[in-house]
């Protein structure tokens, strides 16, 4: 746009070349004007033209940047002047956004380095204005900037906080527009980290093809601490490494080749660069293996129990084993087996039928399948038959008689004894306990191992049995 400043004058009475302003001739009152304009050298330029009451014409649709030649006459209610002498003007046009090519950060400050606009409009510049804000906030914060500098100087930042920033152009003509907002997240630290130590590679007890590596990192000034590491491992006597990333102190390395060696290195990184390489340290990786039997060692019977005694494998395997099962059957049953889950030793088995045998088998289960195919080291099965608990027997308890002068009587303070038992097949006892004491006594009762043909000498308080006690 164009702004054309006129003079309001009148015109004298006649031709008039006695050089005086317009304002201070004699005649007739302007009533209006007309501005003429074209663009200066250019051969098709057309003049184009407006008429205007005031004393300010505002020229719209002229290019910005480009040099116009303008010139003005007046109107009265009659006649009209001879057009102004021309007038050439350049439109001013507004600068080009300024490049931001980089950033030197500090902990908590950060220089922004930009090119000025090639294009920077007319008239001259006047200075430049950064902006910048922290990620995720709207409100932008404003910085001068001197028009001869290509580095925005910002301070009073938060160490490791993410900015955005974004410059443009000043002049007369107007504010330029913004540049492409660029991001910089500052450093948290001040130097690089020093390199780790106590590397430590170890085949890993659980899953085949994997090393387990671990390390330590040395005392650092304030600022120097890792933000990740990185782990290079390759096969021993190669050099086609493969890298690891990592924010802890360890890392398990899968997928390797099971019986391989391999080197393994780490080194620390930070904003500011990282660490050289640790030195190599060589393990190899664990093959695949089969996990071995677990192991049956005792079954013990109850009343429609069983209970069986067992002990995981002595090789987990690689992968390990993921759990132990327990496969039961009645024995030369041609039904399904029925199958649960062990997770303790021992473990009982219930509800099962009294005078049944049954045959069991453990197995243990994992990535590589089961090892039910497999006999335990007690066999093929371990049957057990169940057997009935015995039923109470019936006792009967007299003085003990005995021979005295070839003579019967009763031996004082002994007591002969002697019991029935009512069961029979798989109830029947197979051996006796016995609790004597005193009704009147406050000791606990006693007890001993039961016979037939025993008896209770009260004289010491023990029992005598001609036979061992025991089925």
């Amino acid at each position: 746009m164009l702004l054309v400043a006129l003079s309001a004058h009148v015109f004298a009475d006649g031709d008039s070349d006695d050089g005086d302003p317009p304002s201070q001739r004699r005649g007739a009152t302007v009533l209006r004007y007309e501005v003429l304009w074209f663009r200066t050298n250019r051969k098709d330029a057309q003049p184009q033209t407006r008429m205007t009451t005031k004393q300010v014409a505002n020229i719209r649709n002229v290019v910005a940047g480009k040099v116009y030649t303008v010139q003005v006459r007046s109107f009265s209610a009659d006649t009209s002047s001879e057009w102004s002498a021309a007038q050439t003007v350049t439109v001013w046009k507004l600068p080009a956004a300024p490049r931001i090519y980089g950033f030197a950060p500090g902990l908590s400050d950060l220089r922004v380095l930009f090119f000025p606009p090639i294009e920077r409009g007319i008239p001259a510049l006047s200075g430049f204005e950064a902006q910048y804000r922290a990620d995720g906030t709207d409100a932008w914060t404003s910085q001068a900037v001197s028009v001869s500098s290509t580095v925005a100087a910002i301070s009073g930042l938060t160490r490791g906080e993410t900015y955005e920033v974004r410059m443009r152009a000043l002049s007369l003509a107007g504010d330029g527009p913004w540049s492409a907002i660029k991001s910089i997240t500052l450093p948290l630290h001040t130097a690089a980290p020093a390199v780790p130590m106590d590397i430590v590679v170890t085949p890993s007890d659980s899953v085949a093809g994997q090393l387990d590596v671990g390390w330590t990192m040395p005392i650092a000034a304030e600022g120097e601490e890792p933000q990740r590491y990185h782990i290079s491992y390759y096969k021993t006597g190669t050099r086609t490494a493969s890298i690891s990333t990592t924010t802890t102190h360890s890392v398990a390395l899968s997928g390797l080749i099971g019986g391989e060696s391999y080197d393994v290195q780490v080194r620390a990184a930070n904003s500011l660069g990282h660490s050289h390489w640790s030195a190599a340290v060589s393990a190899t990786a664990p093959p695949r293996q089969m996990y071995s039997h677990p192991i049956l060692n005792r079954v013990t019977t109850g009343n429609q129990s069983l209970t069986i005694d067992w002990s995981p494998p002595a090789e987990p395997g690689l992968p390990r084993y993921t759990s132990m099962h327990l496969l039961y059957q009645r024995k030369d049953s041609s039904d399904e087996a029925s199958s649960i889950r062990l997770s303790d030793s021992p473990h009982t088995l219930m509800g099962l039928e009294n005078g049944v045998t049954y045959t069991l088998r453990l197995f243990a289960n994992g990535p590589q399948g089961k090892t039910g195919d497999r006999p335990s080291s007690r066999g093929e099965g371990a049957p057990a038959e169940i057997l009935d608990p015995p039923a109470a027997p019936t006792l009967t308890v007299t003085p003990r008689l005995a021979g005295f002068g070839g003579g019967l009587g009763y031996t004082p303070g002994q007591l002969a004894l002697s019991w029935t038992d009512e069961a029979s097949g798989s109830g029947r006892a197979l051996s006796w306990e016995l609790s004597y004491t005193t009704p009147d006594a406050e000791a606990a009762p006693s007890y001993c191992c039961a016979s037939p043909g025993m008896w209770l000498d009260g004289r010491n308080g023990v029992c005598r049995t001609p036979s061992r006690c025991g089925p």
